[in-house]
């Protein structure tokens, strides 16, 4: 087995690079419009926020009664039946309010408390959220309402009785 002496490394003397030259940039060249929902646009489309068209620089909130939860989105949904969405801008289904007891809406993209309709007189309605006349029930015997709107009926005085359902004071 031989070995081998290691030669020392020879080293060459370090050579000077020429001076940079400064090159002059070009001139940016204009973009055309972005289109619909690219990477770049869907940055700038926050929850909450649309937009339908091209090349638009900004996004739009959603009017009350929608949402938009998800980056990106062409469009908002509208608030279920039920209850409503006061909220412009909203990012979620979650700003959703339903009408109080006593109370319904069938309407779609509700955006005001004042769209959920009473009860009629005789009836009563015990839960929130309710999206039809439907839910309106009946005042039972043994009670009586002229008031529009309830929760629940309330019992005949003593001295008086009311021997028929959905009957109104």
């Amino acid at each position: 087995v031989r070995s081998r002496a290691l030669q020392p490394r020879q080293w060459h003397p370090v050579r000077r690079l020429p001076p940079v030259r400064k090159v002059r940039a070009a001139p940016p060249v204009p973009h055309p419009p972005c289109p619909l929902l690219t990477p770049r646009l869907r940055r700038y489309l926050g929850s909450g926020k649309y937009q339908t068209e091209n090349g638009q620089t900004a996004c739009d909130s959603c009017a009350a009664g929608s949402y938009s939860a998800a980056k990106g989105s062409t469009a908002c949904e509208l608030c279920a039946a039920g209850g409503y969405c006061d909220e412009p801008g909203a990012d979620s289904p979650s700003v959703w309010t339903p009408c109080e007891p006593g109370r319904w809406s069938s309407e779609i993209g509700l955006n005001r408390s004042s769209g959920c309709v009473a009860c009629g007189e005789g009836t009563y309605q015990p839960t929130t959220g309710a999206n039809s006349s439907v839910a309106c029930r009946a005042c039972p015997r043994g009670t009586a309402s002229a008031a529009l709107g309830l929760a629940s009926c309330p019992d005949c005085v003593a001295g008086t009785f009311m021997h028929e359902t959905g009957a109104s004071a």
